[in-house]
C-alpha cells in the first residue's frame, strides 16, 4: 500500500521536486563503495533537468521571501556530506576539503527549502525558487564546480 500511494505521490510532483527528494535520501543513506560514481551521475542529471527548466512567471515575483538555509541545516548537510565523502574531501581544513563540503551542503540547502516551500503548498514559488537557485546558486556555481573537480579527478 505505501510503495503505492508513494508512486502517486511521486507521479504527482514535477520532475525537479522528485529527483530533489531523491538527491536527498540518497545522500542521507547508507555509504557505499561507488558514492563518488554515484554522485557524478546524480550531479550529471540534476545539471540537466536544470539546463531544460524555465522559470513559471509569477504575478508577485517581488513579494517571493527568497529564504536563507538556517545556520543548524547548513551544518547538518555538512556534517552529512563529510560523513558520506570522507575520502574525497580530502585532508581537514584543505581547500579541498572546504568546496567539497560546502558545494554539497549548498546543493542539498537549496533543494530543501524548495521541497519545504513545496511541502507548504506554495506551488509555483517552489518551483521559482528551485530554478532560480539552478541559474544563481546550487546549479551553475556549486554542482558545475564540484562535477569538473570530481571528473578531473576521477575519470
Amino acid at each position: 500500500m505505501t510503495r503505492g500511494l508513494n508512486a502517486l505521490m511521486s507521479s504527482l510532483e514535477p520532475e525537479w521536486a522528485v529527483a530533489s527528494r531523491q538527491f536527498l535520501d540518497w545522500l542521507e543513506g547508507p555509504v557505499n563503495q561507488h558514492d563518488i560514481v554515484e554522485l557524478i551521475a546524480w550531479l550529471d542529471k540534476l545539471l540537466k533537468l536544470g539546463e531544460r527548466s524555465v522559470l513559471p512567471d509569477l504575478p508577485d515575483r517581488d513579494c517571493l521571501p527568497y529564504p536563507d538555509l538556517p545556520a543548524d541545516r547548513h551544518r547538518r548537510w555538512v556534517g552529512i556530506a563529510s560523513r558520506r565523502f570522507s575520502e574525497l574531501a580530502g585532508s581537514e581544513g584543505s581547500h579541498e576539503n572546504g568546496f567539497v563540503l560546502d558545494d554539497l551542503s549548498d546543493i542539498a540547502g537549496d533543494f530543501e527549502l524548495a521541497l519545504a516551500m513545496r511541502d507548504a503548498g506554495q506551488q509555483p514559488h517552489d518551483e521559482f525558487e528551485w530554478v532560480l537557485r539552478y541559474e544563481s546558486h546550487w546549479g551553475k556555481h556549486h554542482a558545475l564546480h564540484l562535477l569538473n573537480f570530481l571528473r578531473s579527478r576521477y575519470h
